[in-house]
């Protein structure tokens, strides 16, 4: 029987990969009910830039969400939704390229070992 080959997750997979796509992007969709890291976004391509996550008081008081990082994004044209109960974690970009795992959008989601598959052209 033929062995499948496996990839392991790592560390920074999710914005190595993700942010060199995003870099000639038109079109950026993420959604994370955490978000800390505004990296994905911050590219001056995209003319669409949309984020869905969860607005919750207590996100924000215990440092799981930013409202600083939420305002640059804001202020940098991402269109922000909140999503009750979201927890899903996906990255799509111009309708082609994706990953979707455990990874939040946040700066410790760079230092945990994750899970995600990622694919597309």
């Amino acid at each position: 029987m033929p062995r499948l080959k496996t990839r392991y997750a790592a560390r920074k997979i999710l914005p190595k990969r993700l942010i060199d796509k995003a870099k000639t992007a038109h079109r950026i969709e993420a959604s994370s009910p955490y978000v800390t890291n505004d990296r994905i976004f911050f590219h001056d391509s995209a003319k669409v830039k949309e984020l869905f996550t969860v607005f919750d008081a207590l996100n924000f008081i215990s440092g799981a969400s930013s409202l600083n990082t939420l305002k640059e994004l804001i202020d940098s044209g991402v269109v922000i939704f909140h999503v009750k109960g979201l927890h899903a974690k996906v990255v799509l970009i111009d309708e082609s390229y994706f990953s979707m795992g455990s990874q939040n959008l946040t700066r410790r989601g760079e230092q945990n070992i994750e899970a995600n598959v990622i694919a597309g052209d």
